[in-house]
């Protein structure tokens, strides 16, 4: 199938597979780390839709106690809820219908979390019929596609209006600007949680928390070198002044602060 969807569009099927990720499950339980694993993987494939089939059907298996079943089955609606205020279309695909199970609550449950259901059923002549259930659509997000850039597209707008500015740096400095916006991607899922209306500020704070793991790496390779403590000590080490109940930071909290910072 995808080697056909390739062809149609002029496409080598190995080109095309790097537009698509598949993992399969083969349990409730497997399906329930899969959905939950979701918002990781955003950090590092940009997807526009995400499909997810067997839901709720793997979650009729009869091995499986139903108590065990229906906490798996809860955990992964909170998958989905985790996944619902990001900016990607998910579709999910159940033959629940034609199971007789104690468990068909789980179809109920599952439709009623969605924003549209749509049931499709064949008819002759290899023939599908598509009829919509429910439709309560969010208007911030369309059912085909985005409304919203997602937090890689806004990395990558930032980057091009502060084109001017990377041509004005030294040679020697364009590979370290470049370099910041490379970094910040490893914070996408964070950022785009906050969906805060200024993506240059979680950018800002993504390069400045990036800048403080990394600087902590060398001062604790340096510290175990033995090599921070001759630098700290070669710092100004004088006393802070005690402080009085008549001072006006008397009460103040002391943040607390390395020797060497």
């Amino acid at each position: 199938m995808i080697a056909r969807f390739a062809r149609q569009r002029g496409l080598e099927p190995s080109a095309f597979n790097r537009f698509i990720r598949v993992s399969r499950a083969f349990t409730c339980f497997q399906l329930t780390e899969l959905i939950r694993r979701v918002p990781k993987v955003l950090t590092t494939f940009d997807p526009n839709v995400l499909i997810v089939t067997a839901l709720p059907d793997l979650f009729f298996d009869e091995d499986v106690r139903d108590r065990e079943a229906r906490a798996s089955f809860e955990h992964a609606l909170e998958g989905l809820r985790e996944i619902a205020p990001l900016p990607i279309s998910v579709a999910v695909f159940s033959d629940a219908t034609s199971y007789k199970t104690k468990r068909r609550d789980f179809l109920q449950r599952l439709c009623k979390e969605a924003n549209e259901v749509v049931k499709v059923e064949a008819r002759p002549g290899d023939e599908l019929s598509f009829t919509r259930e429910k439709s309560e659509v969010n208007p911030w997000r369309r059912t085909m596609g985005r409304t919203v850039p997602t937090f890689v597209q806004l990395i990558q707008q930032a980057a091009e209006r502060w084109k001017k500015f990377r041509r004005a740096l030294r040679r020697e400095d364009q590979p370290h600007f470049d370099r910041l916006f490379v970094r910040v991607r490893c914070y996408t899922q964070a950022a785009t949680y906050q969906c805060h209306d200024n993506p240059m500020e979680a950018i800002l704070l993504s390069i400045a928390l990036d800048q403080e793991k990394r600087l902590y790496a060398i001062e604790k390779v340096l510290q175990n070198a033995g090599v921070l403590c001759e630098i700290a000590a070669r710092m100004d080490s004088r006393p802070l002044l005690e402080q009085t109940g008549d001072d006006a930071v008397a009460d103040r909290q002391e943040s607390s602060a390395l020797p060497f910072d």
